[in-house]
């Protein structure tokens, strides 16, 4: 039988923030394509086919916004949103100018949420909390 549930990269390097959200994206019901290094992202992000990316934006030796400018060249049209500590500088503008559909600080779920929401169909795997 075929997953239709939405399936979703998530790249951190932090092994801690992974589970994090790994476990807040099972809960949506979401599939989850754990990289923790832009090199095995640009690898899954060739192998699996993918709804969206979610990515960090610090990586030791290269920047998110390296990373995002190359899987979006690898993955033309697929929604990328950064999830990453709240930065100053204009960083949300230079990651939208790089290819991201979306710009999201951490630690907020309900801004991840609705973000998500945009981009992959989430209602029907989430079940009412109202009973």
């Amino acid at each position: 039988m075929l997953d239709a549930r939405p399936k979703v990269l998530y790249l951190d390097d932090n092994p801690d923030s992974r589970t994090v959200i790994d476990s807040f994206l099972i809960l949506l019901s979401i599939r989850v394509v754990k990289a923790h290094d832009p090199a095995e992202a640009r690898v899954r992000v060739g192998k699996d086919q993918l709804d969206l990316i979610l990515l960090d934006s610090y990586f030791g030796d290269e920047h998110g916004l390296k990373v995002c400018r190359e899987l979006c060249a690898i993955y033309p049209g697929r929604p990328l949103i950064f999830y990453t500590d709240p930065v100053n500088n204009g960083q949300r503008e230079k990651a939208i100018e790089a290819g991201a559909t979306e710009f999201v600080s951490e630690p907020h779920f309900n801004p991840l949420l609705n973000s998500l929401g945009r981009y992959v169909n989430l209602s029907k795997y989430i079940r009412s909390a109202a009973y």
